[in-house]
């Protein structure tokens, strides 16, 4: 702009938070001929600038240091003074362009496009008829949504709302001054013409036409045109022409066009009919897939409601027509239902109805539609399934294998009835429950990190301690897969009496070995010592009884025949040396027992001696029982330091109970020493070897690890058992069955 266009000296407002940009423009706007009287980088800066230095324009950027440019239109739209105002940002967005519009902006340009532009923005409008107020009129046409023109007679526009960016595509300040029929596609020029010269003849006279128009850049769009003649106001003194945008309306009755065709091709595809039924006149009208599906081509399109209805199943008939007049009457509008009909040949067929009922304004049903789709196959494969489903869950439930299903978390879906026997709770208990609470406690967190695995990896096998309702527990192996649809399906089978089986044969290899060692050892120490006691014997046969060297000699020989006993407990762990069994009277045997304890048992642990009368004499060896009693005691002492109670009971039971997972139960009649201490017990770890050879608890040095195991050894040549229970802090039990009779070989 130079300074001749008569513009110049316009005092301006820069508002930007970039100074860079501010800068910019007081360069390119100085250079045009305007003053620069004011600088702001925020709402409330900008604000106080305008009212102090009340600027003919403003450039202002939307997007402010802690603030936006949308306050600053606001306030200047409340105002007294209003300076003409420019918004240039980054924000080329429509809702953007229109939301400034209609706080008051008077142009809107684009930083990255539109930066020169700028000055001739600033330049005020071309003058329109003096009656007509930017600040009044102006804005109440701003204010409709449609887009406003005002036309001269000779078609020029000298005012456009905002709304014109986004229902014709330009901008304002590129609207005003352009003859409007210019912007009519050429085919329709001729009807805009008419339009506009009937309005001319008649005043006041209201036209409207539909008419494509050149939208922007981008094409053609259709609008809706109505003008009005108010050359004859005062204060307009031009055509007024609302513009409605019908692109999208044009664009989608053309797609709903191609839609309903491509609809009907494929419900003739399908199957699919579309009914109507006016529930006014019980009119009925389906369309020509229904004929097809019904097996002839001849059926009306149209026909009273109730000949449709007899086409119904009679089993079905009344459940349909019911839910209809339920959806009639009540506040619910929507039917669904799957009803079997009869076709013309006598076939059966399922159809799944899906319907809406339309009401009036008075709330009563006057119309139904929906679609009837034939689901006949589906049905008879849901059918085949259903009957699949049922022989396969009946092979389930008899299966000789525990089978669980579960969620991915574990809850349990479905159980067999192994399953139920095998976990031994009801299925009602078991169903919803999480599996990992059917384990003991301490393998609960095992099991749900082996689902999570299972889920992850897809297949998992476990071996677990199960808890079962009753209280007792037993070992599963436990493979898991999980299924396509990310369920998981357990087969469990009850291991228990195999790890049994197994825990002994290893028990029983392992004292096998250790007594072929200790019989080995014991032999060739057998030898040794009768050879030091047998010389020792001579040379004392030789000594008279006064020979200093006689004490030694006996030491000697004492000491070896210690050695024989040791080899002979020894040859009896390891089975080497048979026991003398033969009947015993069980009082007189507790009564040598008790007078060798008193050797044993301290004066701070007191013996509790319980037996009943008439008891029958056992097959025992009373050395070996002697032995195994005071191995227990020696036991019990060390377990009770400060103190504590002995105890010994004899009573008869019948069968002996599996000992320590050694052996299995035995029948007969039996004599039970029950040996007790309150000493500190054992927990479950060391119960479990508690017949281990060489295993002790003692210090070392202290402990041969040998007692127990000699106790194991001797009550197997008894042919009796040996069960031990304690519990850490409450004292051990030791029962000891011996039979009562002859023993079979």
């Amino acid at each position: 702009m130079s300074p001749t266009d008569g513009f110049t000296h316009q005092r301006v407002v820069l508002v930007d938070d970039a100074e860079g940009v501010r800068e910019r423009l007081q360069v390119l706007l100085e250079s045009a001929g305007f003053s620069i009287v004011g600088h702001a980088s925020d709402a409330k800066t900008a604000l106080d600038v305008v009212e102090s230095v009340r600027p003919d324009c403003v450039v202002l950027d939307l997007g402010l240091a802690k603030s936006s440019g949308f306050d600053v239109l606001r306030q200047l739209a409340l105002a007294d003074f209003r300076p003409r105002v420019v918004v240039l940002t980054n924000y080329d967005d429509a809702a953007y362009r229109e939301r400034a519009m209609a706080l008051g902006a008077d142009v809107f340009l684009d930083k990255s496009s539109q930066f020169d532009s700028v000055a001739e923005a600033l330049r005020p409008p071309r003058p329109a008829p003096a009656a007509l107020s930017r600040n009044a009129l102006g804005r109440v046409l701003g204010s409709v949504s449609d887009a406003v023109l005002l036309l001269r007679p000779d078609f020029q526009v000298i005012y456009a709302s905002h709304p014109s960016d986004h229902v014709l595509g330009w901008r304002q300040e590129d609207l005003v001054g352009r003859v409007a029929l210019d912007l009519v596609h050429p085919d329709d020029q001729p009807l805009a013409r008419r339009a506009l010269a009937r309005c001319l003849r008649a005043g006041g006279t209201l036209e409207r036409v539909e008419l494509r128009v050149r939208a922007g850049d981008d094409g053609w769009g259709v609008v809706e045109a109505v003008v009005v003649n108010r050359m004859d106001d005062p204060l307009i003194e031009a055509f007024v022409v609302t513009l409605t945008d019908r692109t999208a309306s044009h664009a989608l009755a053309a797609a709903l066009a191609r839609t309903t065709h491509s609809l009907e091709l494929a419900l003739t595809a399908s199957r699919t009919a579309i009914f109507e039924w006016d529930l006014r006149s019980n009119r009925f009208r389906m369309s020509g897939g229904w004929r097809t599906g019904m097996g002839d081509a001849d059926l009306p399109d149209e026909d009273d409601f109730a000949a449709w209805a007899e086409f119904l199943h009679p089993d079905d008939r009344v459940r349909g027509l019911t839910a209809i007049e339920a959806a009639r009457a009540g506040a619910e509008s929507r039917v669904e239902m799957d009803l079997r009909v009869t076709q013309l040949d006598g076939r059966l067929r399922w159809l799944s109805i899906r319907g809406e009922i339309e009401r009036d304004e008075a709330g009563a049903a006057v119309r139904m539609r929906g679609a009837a789709n034939d689901i006949t196959t589906l049905k008879e494969v849901e059918a085949q399934l259903r009957a699949s489903e049922a022989v396969a869950l009946e092979l389930i439930e008899q299966a000789p294998a525990a089978m669980v299903l579960l969620e991915a978390d574990g809850t349990i879906l479905g159980a067999n009835a192994r399953a139920v026997d095998l976990m031994g709770r009801d299925r009602p208990h078991l169903l919803g429950r999480n599996i990992a609470d059917t384990f003991v406690p301490e393998e609960r967190d095992n099991v749900r990190r082996y689902l999570a695995m299972v889920a992850a990896d897809g297949s998992l096998a476990l071996d677990r301690e199960l808890l079962r309702g009753d209280g007792t527990s037993i070992f599963v192996e436990s493979s898991a897969r999980r299924l396509p649809d990310g369920r998981i399906q357990s087969v469990m089978q009850d291991v228990t009496a195999r790890r049994e089986l197994e825990a002994r044969q290893r028990q029983a290899q392992k004292l096998e070995a250790l007594g072929q060692l200790t019989s080995g050892i014991a032999h060739d120490l057998n030898n040794l010592l009768t050879i030091i006691v047998s010389n020792s014997s001579f040379a004392l046969a030789n000594l008279g009884d006064q020979d200093p060297n006689r004490g030694l000699l006996e030491s000697v020989r004492s000491a070896g025949w210690k050695g024989a006993a040791m080899i002979r407990r020894l040859t009896s762990f390891a089975r080497s040396q048979p026991l003398a069994l033969r009947p015993v009277a069980v009082r007189p045997l507790l009564a040598d027992i008790v007078t060798s304890l008193g050797h044993i048992l301290p004066a701070g642990i007191r013996l509790d001696l319980a037996v009943v009368d008439d008891l029958p004499e056992i097959l025992a060896d009373p050395v070996a029982v002697e032995q195994i009693v005071l191995n227990l005691a020696t036991n019990a002492r060390d377990a009770m330091p400060g103190g504590g109670v002995f105890g010994v009971q004899a009573q008869l039971t019948r069968g002996a109970p599996a000992w320590n997972g050694h052996h299995e139960r035995s029948e007969g009649v039996f004599l039970r020493f029950r040996v007790t201490d309150t000493g500190v017990g054992m927990d479950p770890e060391v119960l479990s070897r508690v017949f281990e050879p060489f295993f002790s608890t003692k210090p070392r040095n202290q402990g041969t690890g040998l007692g127990m195991a000699m106790v194991y050894g001797l009550m197997k040549q008894h042919h009796g058992a040996v069960v031990v229970s304690s519990v850490p802090g409450r004292g051990t039990t030791v029962d000891l069955y011996f039979p009562v009779g002859p023993v079979a070989s």
